[in-house]
């Protein structure tokens, strides 16, 4: 068996280096700045001693970001040398960021994950059970009016496979000139 040696990389030395960070963030009575927590964290993580600079009003805010010439906060400080944002951090340490420009899926998988449940309940209530074979319809439906590619057929689909609404869901009319004959 051979023994592996490990390299120190950059961000090894520098750690190794100096265990001090200056880290300003904004925290005021309206706003505590989650991306200025979750640096601070980081670097609580990594060992290093935090000097925690709070910028306490938007005037110092403005201020700090114009004599730094950054755009944002937090902003972190290791030996002097400006490592940048959380994002900026999280890479100066090797970690993975998400790309901003990247296609997710997360937003669809909600709107199927929600269409399911409802389809399942409609299920329940409309036939008393949860195995059955009109679920996908309905939730094929569902996905449609969710999505807002509905036409009015699917939806008039949906509500004559249940039947209508059923009575105690059923919402009187408000119009006094004409009779309600439901």
């Amino acid at each position: 068996m051979t023994d592996t040696v490990t390299h120190p990389t950059r961000v090894d030395r520098a750690i190794a280096a100096s265990r001090k960070a200056t880290l300003y963030r904004m925290a005021t009575p309206e706003h505590l700045c989650p991306f200025g927590l979750k640096s601070r964290d980081l670097l609580r993580r990594k060992g290093f001693e935090i000097d925690d600079r709070l910028l306490t009003s938007r005037s110092a805010q403005d201020a700090f970001k114009l004599e730094h010439d950054v755009e944002t906060t937090p902003q972190t400080f290791i030996d002097g040398q400006r490592i940048g944002g959380y994002d900026d951090l999280r890479r100066h340490f090797g970690l993975a960021v998400k790309d901003p420009d990247a296609t997710t899926h997360q937003p669809v998988l909600a709107v199927f994950g929600v269409a399911a449940l409802l389809a399942l309940a409609l299920a329940w209530v409309a036939l008393g059970t949860l195995a059955s074979m009109q679920v996908l319809p309905w939730f094929l439906a569902v996905v449609h009016w969710g999505q807002g590619r509905a036409q009015t057929g699917l939806r008039l689909r949906l509500f004559k496979t249940l039947g209508g609404l059923p009575k105690q869901w059923a919402i009187p009319c408000l119009r006094p000139c004409h009779p309600c004959t439901r």
